[in-house]
Formats: C-alpha cells, structure tokens, sequence
C-alpha cells in the first residue's frame, strides 16, 4: 500500500498547472482497476522504493508515476524544448554532481513534474537514470586505468563502492572489476 501527502500531491498538481482538491485525490486502488500500466509502473515503483537506490531517484519516479495518475495533463510538443539538451549536456559534463531535481528545475525553468514528465518523453530517462547513465559511461572510460574501485566510485559521485557496482552491473551486464579485466584482455591481444 502506499500513502503519499496530500499536500505534496497536490503541490504536484500545482506544477503541472493542474489544481488539484482533495476530491481529485483518490485511493490508487481504484484508479488501477482496469489499468494494467499503470498498476505496472506502482509495482516498478514500489520495488524501487524499497530498494537502496538513491533518493533522487526515488523522487524522480515517484513524480513519474504520481505522472502517470495526473496523465495527459501536459500538452505534447512537436520540437524537444532547448531546456532538455542544456540539461543532457551538464549532466554529461557534470557527472559526479549530486544534482538535485529542485536545482535542475531552476536551471530548466520549469517545475519538477515537468522536469521529469519532459525530461523523460525527450530522452527516455528521468533526470537521476540519465546522471546514473553519465556516471557509468565515465566510469568506463577510467575503468582501465582505475586502480582503486571505491575511489573511482566516490569521484563519480555515487555514494559508496556497492552502489557504484550494482549501477554499472545493471547497465553494463558485468561488474566493474570484471569490466577492468576484459578491457585489459582486449588491450592486450591488440598489442599482439
């Protein structure tokens, strides 16, 4: 079961230009009743929720699915908004920032539901996944010539070595370290 604050749903209406009262507010239960999706992504959420994933993540799915509830309340645009490619660029650029989603907000300009709804319908990621991406990408590129796997992890940003790992084995399929060895495997039958 989960119970989410009022005041913070209806915030959320109030960012995606929705006003919301507590009559609009109702139990998950019956609005997933004949809504296959939608019950999916609760399950998804649920499962993240109680996982040790990262809060910001949490927070960007948790906006996603309460998305999902609000759904169809933003308008479908034909042309990426500028915003989203700035974003992807400091994400890139920026990987071991902590970047919370308020402070991506205010460099975008929109509110947090729209960041994520827009962000996500852009690039297929919620702005945390995307950063988890980054992060993992440049762990890559060190990766052959890291010598300690907890430091890399903490210059990338992520919180500790094992939270590092479990991201890049979810993304990559191979452990970081396994990942070391078949870059040096592959390094050295090049020099053959």
């Amino acid at each position: 079961m989960l119970y989410l604050d009022e005041a913070w749903l209806i915030q959320l209406f109030a960012e995606a230009d929705q006003p919301a009262g507590p009559q609009q507010l109702v139990p998950a239960r019956s609005l997933w009743q004949n809504d296959p999706l939608l019950y999916r992504a609760f399950c998804e959420l649920n499962a993240l929720l109680f996982s040790p994933a990262p809060t910001e993540l949490k927070e960007a799915q948790l906006i996603d699915f309460a998305g999902l509830v609000i759904r169809g309340l933003l308008p479908a645009t034909q042309q990426q908004p500028d915003w989203v490619s700035r974003l992807q660029q400091q994400l890139r650029a920026h990987p071991a920032e902590p970047w919370p989603l308020a402070e991506l907000a205010g460099l975008a300009g929109v509110s947090r539901y729209h960041l994520v709804r827009t962000f996500k319908s852009w690039t297929g990621l919620t702005p945390h996944a995307y950063l988890l991406d980054c992060r993992i990408n440049a762990a890559r590129q060190r990766l052959p010539d890291c010598s300690s796997l907890a430091q890399l992890a903490s210059e990338l940003g992520f919180a500790d070595q094992s939270h590092f790992v479990h991201a890049f084995k979810q993304r990559v399929s191979v452990t970081p370290g396994e990942y070391q060895r078949l870059q040096s495997c592959a390094i050295s039958c090049n020099t053959l």
